[in-house]
This record gives C-alpha cells, structure tokens and sequence, in this order.
C-alpha cells in the first residue's frame, strides 16, 4: 500500500508518460460504473412496474369480492342499510357491546336466534336522540356465533 503511492508520484512527475494508475479495486469499480447506474435504473423501472401490477390486482380481487356479494348488497341496501355494524353469525342473543358502539343514526343488522331453529334477522337503529329502534327483518338460518372457550 505504501509503496503503491510512491509508484503513483513517480509515474505522474514523469513528463514522457501520460499514464494514471490506481489500484485495482478503484479500476474494476470505475469500470463497473456504468453497468451499475444501467442496472439500477433497470431494476427501478421493473420495481414500478411491479408494484403496479400488485395494485391492479388487488384493486380486480376486491371489486371482484364485491360483486360476488351484489346479491347481499342490493338486500342490506333494499331494507335501509347504509352504515353501521354487519354481524353474519347468529348469536342467541344481542351482544351489548355491539349495540353500544354504535353512532347515532347508525345500524346493526344481526341474526338472533338458538342454534337449531330458525332465527330472526334484526335491525337495530340508533336515532339522533340516542334512542334504539329494534325491528325484525325476516327470518333467517345463519351459523352460531361461539365464544372460543365454549366450543
């Protein structure tokens, strides 16, 4: 390493040569420049490209989940839902917590009912005031909302 100076000085104070040297490591590194800057440019432009492609296709799988549920969606609009809380599993009866974190002006739509009979499909609605307005929809045979330690 030391010496590798010495040599450099040398060959710069000689005026018959026009001559540069660097070690060998700064040679291959300089040489490699370029590729280096076209490969990263490369990668960027494939990265973007990718990552659109990935937001397409989550963008086609969810409207693709909602049009599978056109059906469900055109009924919860049919009887007045708009906002709120959706529970698609049939407790026996209303958990509290759900009732109470509703907004005013908002909604539960919820099956109630024993596990081996026909439920009741109840929309829950909390006026402006604060009031709860409970009515039921239709009946309805949805699967039994258990609690994980009770199963």
């Amino acid at each position: 390493p030391g010496q590798f100076e010495a040599f450099r000085e040398r060959l710069k104070s000689d005026p018959r040569l026009s001559a540069d040297a660097k070690p060998e490591r700064e040679f291959y590194s300089a040489q490699s420049e370029q590729f280096r800057r076209s490969i990263g440019m490369l990668v960027a432009v494939v990265g973007v490209i990718m990552g659109l492609g990935a937001i397409f296709a989550a963008l086609n799988t969810m409207f693709s989940a909602v049009d599978a549920r056109r059906t469900e969606i055109a009924t919860l609009r049919a009887i007045g839902f708009s906002g709120g809380v959706i529970v698609t599993a049939a407790p026996e009866r209303v958990p509290d917590a759900l009732v109470q974190q509703l907004r005013p002006g908002g909604r539960l739509v919820i099956p109630v009912g024993a596990r081996d009979a026909v439920q009741t499909l109840q929309l829950f609605e909390k006026k402006p005031d604060g009031s709860l307005v409970e009515r039921d929809v239709i009946p309805v045979r949805f699967v039994p909302m258990v609690h994980p330690r009770r199963q």
